[in-house]
């Protein structure tokens, strides 16, 4: 099944993810492993960035916390990033 929360550092692809029990006899999965669903072989996985949330609003934003302040939009220094609508609305 694939796992949506991961992508594979191969590809940049989506990744299944399969696991198995530390001890024979158990129900718990304790092991888990990720395959590359676009090339089929085992990988090393990359979470998704978290993504930074508006000051003002709190909504989620388009950038992830570690974009660098240079290339944001609606980026106020000393404030924090806002997201379209109220850097709009600040802004204008």
């Amino acid at each position: 099944m694939p796992d949506p929360d991961y992508r594979s550092k191969c590809c940049n692809a989506e990744v299944r993810s399969d696991g198995v029990p530390d001890f024979m006899g158990s129900d718990e999965i304790c092991t888990i492993s990720f395959s590359c669903l676009k090339c089929g072989n085992a990988c090393d996985v990359v979470s998704p960035a978290e993504k930074d949330r508006c000051v003002v609003c709190g909504k989620e934003t388009e950038y992830a916390k570690d974009t660098h302040v240079d290339v944001r939009k609606n980026y106020i220094e000393g404030a924090g990033q806002l997201c379209p609508d109220c850097g709009a609305d600040i802004c204008c």
